[in-house]
């Protein structure tokens, strides 16, 4: 039930609660009243609170749902049509709203609490919006966004007087929240505002303004086992942007119950209270008022009980627990909640249980089982004998005969009318956990409906019709008992295609109509159907089957659909054949589509930048082929083994020169180029950037323009042109020849460069032999240099005598130590790579020192350890002693060098003024 029948049930039972408890709390102000005040006092006092009367109302149809608000009442019949009753207009007192049987099966309604507005949701996941005019014709407006979805949940605004809208906020099958926003130009606005984790069915949905200003708000939704708690500022819409990131507060319950309701309560100097019907009771309690210090993903219930359900011996409710193993709770199917009573409903009874003492206090059981079963067997045995077959089959539906005993008499009728009837009936009496039952009597009915619409189709138009409508009607109620292997091979036995493609349509099994589509030849109807497709695998899947049927329009669907994935289309294109293109398209419609995913869509996907050069080279677009390998950006994506493989495969020579050469390969895209121009293969030569390289490129042209062209004088002049060739490079490669006429010049010119090189040669030797008498010389002289060093002379680094360590001094006369040296320059002068080159030479001298110290080797090995010893000596003087740290070039390093460290704050401190 909606909370809108709270309100409905509130009206009549307040009034009664007040005056129980003004009776027992004020007696002593009416002690001046008669006693006839008293008695009816009293009377009014002994009635009950809860009365269950029958309404003096008989339906053309059983009821699928009631709803009631503001003087209106709302009945949706089995039979689809919806009937709206103004309880004060006794002159009209029903007003049919959706009359036509054609009509989708009715899934839920929602009727705003004016009563003007009410949302209706079919079980085909279409919506419409009515609204009531009281002196015009009612209105019924499609919710075109929501085609896909059911309502399962509405709350509404109250309607803004300044912009005159109307509003509610909407949840859905699929775990979504919708605003929708009716304006007063009759257009219906529908927004997404947030999606329920794990995208569970949203059953009840509430929102509230905690202030006059209606700024702040507080918002529940409930799932079938469990309740969001949601607060914000602003407005409604803004409320769930504070919790895409930040998850909601939430409380969970066991279960998973079918039947979960919210309702809440709203009371004038007082706390509004909710409750939360689900598998494991009535869970309850106030929204919170003061919000001063609310954050988000705060709690914004308070005070709240969970009521578990009575068990089958209890006539109370237990706040505690479940009760024991062997006792049975079966939950309510719905629920109303007053300022103090819950009224619950089950299959079998109805309760109203306070709130206050979690007594049970009033209790309405149905007739007895035994007396009912034994009226309608008798009641169906007279119709019967009546020949009241149709009669007696409604009838029979309510009994507990057995199905076999009743079907095998039915069957011995004429018509199968009864027999249908029978079990329509039956089916609604079948608990959901007989699936096995309920499959079976489905698809009994499900052949009695084909048989019907292959026996009317060429009889009655009419009928036919009728039948088809009835036909739908059941498939869509009763879509989930159905076997749809079995569905399908009955319809296919009858040839009832249309039928199928309505089946496969409510199950969403598009890839049964695809396949039929494909079957009859209907590729417009298959690609309407991958249209509206959000399973991108079934496009995947039935691409290679349509791009052959008829590629232009399979090609013209993938672009309509954004989300696809090229690459999973390649081997559809690869079944691509242009002889299967429309008359009058030419075009390549495979080149086509590659080139709009590269370079409209910018897939950068080295897949289809690979195919797309094989469409190029097997449909020789030579001109396209070059551009695309070289691209203005010279940015690419394709692979480029792969593209030469494929174009040296169909010998398309420019192509594959220009690859090889883009790989460094110039001496293999020379050769290929010379196969076909001369030209080409100087433009590869020019792109090398080492000379001798170069050179060598230029002598193989040459060759092959003296070889291969048999043009000496050709390959001559093409040599002039190139700087840094002489004749002695290549003149060896050119053939044997008697005569040298043409090769006067050039031998001359060879010859007196050979003379000039020849004595530039003798110049530089001349020099280099003078030079090395001045170092001989300055050897000599510095083999009988000496310093002298002073017995008491320090190193400049630490201050102590020299004598005491091994040390180094300089020709300028400054004297370190060793290990000073050594740190001073690691420290401080020398780069990284040397220090960790130091530290590696003193590793391998230690152990050196300590082979030979060991005697652990022969002697041939101790002499090479030694020569190895000596050269790491030298070489670590030559990078530790190489230079005077004081007055030597390596002063420079420390110019930018600060005289104290950044790090040393107490001698900055000691500097500062």
């Amino acid at each position: 039930m909606h909370s809108l029948i709270d309100d409905f049930y509130s009206e009549t039972t307040n009034v009664n609660e007040i005056s129980n408890v003004e009776q027992v709390g004020f007696n002593d102000q009416n002690e001046d009243e008669s006693d006839s005040n008293k008695e009816e006092e009293i009377e009014k006092f002994n009635k009950p609170v809860f009365l269950l009367q029958q309404v003096s109302y008989s339906s053309p149809s059983k009821l699928r749902h009631v709803f009631a608000s503001n003087d209106c009442l709302v009945l949706a019949l089995q039979n689809n049509k919806i009937l709206r009753i103004v309880l004060s207009d006794t002159d009209n007192l029903e007003d049919i709203i959706w009359t036509n049987e054609n009509q989708p099966c009715i899934y839920k309604l929602f009727l705003s609490p004016n009563g003007r507005l009410m949302i209706i949701s079919s079980l085909t996941r279409e919506c419409y919006i009515h609204k009531y005019m009281k002196k015009s014709k009612n209105q019924l407006m499609k919710i075109e966004k929501l085609q896909d979805e059911y309502i399962t949940s509405v709350c509404w605004e109250i309607k803004n007087q300044k912009t005159q809208r109307e509003s509610a906020l909407i949840g859905t099958n699929t775990g979504k929240i919708y605003f929708l926003d009716l304006k007063k130009n009759k257009k219906v606005s529908i927004k997404e505002l947030y999606q329920i984790p794990n995208s569970t069915p949203i059953h009840g949905i509430y929102f509230h303004p905690v202030d006059l200003k209606k700024t702040t708000w507080i918002l529940l939704v409930t799932t079938n086992n469990t309740i969001f708690q949601f607060f914000g500022v602003s407005t409604i819409q803004s409320i769930f942007e504070n919790y895409f990131n930040t998850p909601p507060r939430f409380v969970e319950f066991p279960g998973n119950s079918r039947a979960s309701e919210l309702h809440i309560r709203n009371r004038e100097n007082f706390n509004s209270t909710f409750c939360f019907l689900n598998e494991s009771g009535i869970f309850n309690g106030d929204l919170i008022t003061n919000v001063k210090n609310l954050k988000i993903g705060n709690q914004v219930i308070t005070n709240e009980n969970l009521f578990y359900f009575p068990t089958v011996n209890s006539e109370l409710f237990d706040i505690t627990s479940y009760g024991t193993i062997d006792e049975t709770i079966v939950p309510a199917i719905s629920m109303v909640k007053t300022d103090y009573h819950f009224l619950l409903a089950w299959e079998e009874k109805i309760l109203a249980i306070s709130s206050l003492t979690n007594q049970i206090i009033f209790q309405k059981n149905i007739n007895d089982n035994k007396q009912r079963e034994e009226v309608h067997q008798t009641y169906a045995k007279h119709l019967f004998n009546k020949k009241l077959y149709n009669e007696a089959a409604t009838i029979l539906a309510k009994t507990d005969l057995p199905l076999e005993d009743v079907t095998l008499k039915l069957l011995q009728l004429e018509s199968e009318e009864p027999l249908k009837i029978y079990l329509l009936n039956k089916i609604d009496n079948i608990p959901e956990k007989n699936k096995n039952e309920l499959t079976l009597i489905s698809m009994w009915l499900l052949e009695l409906y084909v048989s019907e619409l292959h026996t009317l189709e060429k009889i009655d138009k009419l009928k036919y019709k009728q039948a088809k409508n009835r036909f739908k009607n059941f498939v869509l109620d009763r879509k989930n008992d159905l076997n749809s292997k079995t569905t399908f091979s009955i319809l296919l036995s009858y040839n009832r295609f249309s039928e199928m493609v309505y089946y496969a349509s409510i199950i969403d099994n598009y890839e049964q109509i695809l396949s039929y589509y494909i079957r009859q030849g209907n590729v417009t109807q298959a690609l309407e159907v991958l249209r509206k497709q959000k399973d991108l695998e079934l496009i995947y899947r039935f691409s290679p089957i349509l791009i052959v049927v008829d590629p232009f329009q399979t090609i013209k669907t993938w672009k309509l659909i954004a989300t696809i994935d090229p690459v999973r289309l390649l081997p559809s294109l690869m079944r691509y054949q242009i002889t299967k293109n429309p008359k009058g398209i030419k075009t390549n419609l495979a080149i086509q589509y590659l080139e709009y995913c590269i370079f409209v869509k910018g897939n950068k996907d080295s897949n289809l930048h690979n195919y797309l050069i094989t469409q190029y080279v097997e449909n020789d677009e030579d001109k396209k082929l070059l551009e695309f390998l070289n691209p203005i950006n010279k940015i690419i994506f394709y692979n480029p083994k792969y593209a030469l493989r494929v174009c040296m495969m169909q010998k398309k020579i420019e192509p594959s020169v220009y690859l090889y050469s883009e790989m460094g390969l110039f001496e293999q895209a020379i050769k290929l180029a010379l196969t076909i121009d001369i030209e080409l293969a100087r433009i590869q030569a020019e792109k090398s950037t080492n000379p001798q390289q170069k050179k060598k490129l230029w002598l193989i042209i040459a060759q092959h323009i003296a070889t291969k062209k048999k043009d000496l004088i050709g390959a001559i002049h093409f040599l002039q042109q190139i700087e840094d060739i002489e004749l002695d490079s290549f003149l060896p490669l050119f053939p044997n020849f008697d005569c040298i006429d043409e090769f006067k010049n050039d031998i001359t010119t060879s010859l007196s460069s050979f003379q000039k090189k020849i004595n530039k040669l003798k110049k530089a030797m001349e020099s280099d032999n003078t030079s090395s008498e001045i170092m001989r010389d300055e050897l000599n002289t510095l083999r009988k240099r000496f310093v002298l060093v002073q017995s008491d002379q320090k190193c400049l680094i630490c201050g102590k005598p020299l004598k005491n360590s091994n040390y180094y001094i300089f020709t300028c006369k400054h004297a370190f130590h060793t290990i000073c040296l050594e740190n001073e320059m690691c420290a401080n002068l020398l780069p990284k790579f040397k220090i960790k080159r130091i530290i590696a030479l003193k590793k391998l001298k230690k152990e050196i020192q300590e082979k030979i110290e060991n005697r652990s080797v022969n002697p041939n090995q101790l002499l090479l350890l030694q020569n190895q010893l000596s050269s790491y000596q030298i070489e670590l003087e030559s990078l530790i002693a190489s230079d005077c740290i004081l007055c030597g070039r390596l002063v420079s390093v420390l110019v930018e060098k600060p005289l104290i460290e950044s790090n040393n704050t107490n001698k900055l401190d000691s500097w500062k003024l």
